[in-house]
């Protein structure tokens, strides 16, 4: 499919670079509408294409999950204003953050287990439950600053 429509990219260009132009366009004033929340749709996407492009869609999945732990943590820490606190650039930065770290336990899951990277050779339910492992220690983490967190 991808290949498709390079090629037909290069064939032609003016009418891609006007396509181009006009999702520009329409992206800008989304942003403008939506406000800052569509970055973390545009992060969410960029990571779904970055991780089919070099090969490793598995990646994407814990990164989604690394996000979606960063969202947890920053509405039970600020929760007299989560949506307001979601709003910054640093709660952004932090759900990235958290995203890589996750691909990176991933990635170090597969190395210590002995496994490539990209887990060719396993089940799917085999590489699901590589990808689950990170989560149980993080879980448990969240669940002990939440009790912390709300013993105070």
């Amino acid at each position: 499919m991808l290949k498709v429509v390079w090629s037909f990219a290069q064939t032609h260009w003016f009418i891609t670079l006007i396509l181009a132009l006009v999702s520009i366009s329409v992206v800008g004033q989304a942003i403008e509408k939506l406000g800052f929340h569509l970055w973390y749709l545009f992060v969410v996407a960029a990571a779904a294409v970055i991780a089919s492009w070099i090969g490793l869609p598995l990646y994407f999945w814990p990164f989604l999950l690394g996000m979606t732990t960063a969202f947890t943590e920053i509405i039970n820490k600020f929760d007299d204003e989560p949506m307001k606190a979601l709003k910054t650039w640093p709660a952004l930065f932090y759900h990235v953050l958290n995203g890589m770290i996750a691909v990176f336990a991933l990635y170090l899951l597969a190395l210590i287990a002995g496994k490539p990277a990209d887990m060719s050779g396993l089940s799917d339910i085999d590489k699901l439950k590589v990808c689950d492992g990170r989560w149980v220690w993080s879980d448990a983490d969240h669940a002990i600053e939440t009790v912390q967190h709300q013993s105070r």
